[in-house]
């Protein structure tokens, strides 16, 4: 009875941690998720199904999905946050591994020569001189040798009798999932940096060859104003005003054309190349990618807009976590410590498998 008794109480300090549990994230527009729409939410083909992850993909353009996938593979903001997966990993693995006994292993050999000591007796012979009728003559004569062998290990291990280290693998946990989702937000903005720009480039490229289709009706129609001037029915300030026109059109080109170089070195950039590089590749006429009407015409749910930014949801978790860790620590612990060790003059003093079964 004593022992069961024992037993229950150990299980249950065991059982219990410090700190608060996580209950989930706050609820946050209560009255917005209960309508299940956002207000002036007016478009109706906004889909509230799960996310699409190459969602680039949905318009259509090859070039543009060759233009996301060289930047997830070349972006350094990418290999950072892959980076920090792996230290919160790794913490994680290393918190698991504390909730076990830790062992350690020693091993040693000491070979001392003992000028003048007499310690003969400890070696088989006395300052090279003994029974065994020379066997100590390689050592001098006013001393002694001495070989030592020791073998040992070290076994601890401290309960986590409050629940400290359980909060922190569980704050491990939450900092790893974290990251998971830090690293599809890296992903997200990245790929709609890259097809921002790219659109932004076809709408300007579509623009510029508007504008060059006007200035080549204003010219045409300047040259038949010429014609009806030298015929005497136009003025002279109807082909001026018509000159004007065309200047000014054809000076609408100069910023399109900077603004076409701005958004091909943006891609460049973005994709790991040099400013300059993408521009045969960009060079071809192709119109505007536009997305896809969804199929599914529901309103947007606030809910789920909110269940796709896990990350901060995941920040709160591992730091509600670190909180019954942080009252752990200040409480008393127990730690249970054992040493085995092995020593003698000889190999066979430690590696005598006698000696090891009888301990």
């Amino acid at each position: 009875m004593r022992r069961a008794t024992i037993l229950l109480l150990s299980a249950s300090v065991a059982a219990c941690s410090t700190g608060p549990d996580y209950a989930g994230p706050p609820e946050v527009g209560s009255t917005a998720i209960a309508r299940g729409t956002f207000v002036r939410a007016g478009d109706p083909a906004l889909n509230t199904g799960a996310a699409v992850a190459r969602w680039w993909e949905t318009l259509g353009d090859p070039v543009l999905t060759g233009l996301v996938d060289d930047a997830l593979s070349q972006s350094p903001d990418i290999s950072i946050a892959q980076a920090r997966i792996r230290e919160a990993r790794a913490k994680l693995q290393q918190g698991r591994a504390q909730l076990l006994p830790t062992l350690a292993g020693t091993g040693m050999f000491v070979h001392a020569r003992l000028p003048g000591t007499g310690l003969g007796s400890l070696t088989g012979g006395t300052g090279g001189e003994g029974q065994d009728g020379g066997a100590q003559q390689d050592e001098p004569s006013d001393g002694s040798s001495l070989n030592f062998y020791n073998i040992g290990a070290n076994v601890s291990w401290e309960p986590d009798l409050f629940g400290g280290r359980r909060r922190e693998v569980e704050a491990a946990q939450a900092n790893l999932d974290q990251r998971f989702a830090e690293l599809a937000d890296a992903q997200v903005s990245l790929s709609a940096q890259v097809a921002q720009s790219y659109v932004n480039l076809r709408d300007v490229e579509e623009r510029a060859r508007l504008n060059a289709r006007s200035s080549e009706l204003q010219r045409r129609s300047l040259e038949l104003m010429r014609q009806r001037l030298a015929a005497g029915t136009a003025s002279r300030l109807q082909v001026q005003r018509l000159e004007t026109e065309l200047a000014s059109t054809d000076a609408q080109n100069i910023p399109l054309d900077a603004q076409i170089a701005l958004y091909r070195d943006a891609l460049a950039v973005l994709t790991g190349r040099t400013p300059g590089e993408l521009d045969a590749q960009l060079a071809g006429v192709a119109p505007v990618p536009l997305p896809r009407r969804c199929a599914n015409r529901r309103s947007c749910d606030p809910a789920i807009t909110a269940a796709r930014c896990p990350h901060r949801e995941r920040a709160l978790a591992a730091g509600t976590a670190q909180i019954g860790a942080a009252k752990a620590r200040a409480l008393p612990g127990i730690k249970f410590s054992g040493i085995l060790g092995l020593g003698g003059t000889e190999p066979g003093d430690v590696l005598d498998p006698g000696i090891w079964r009888r301990c």
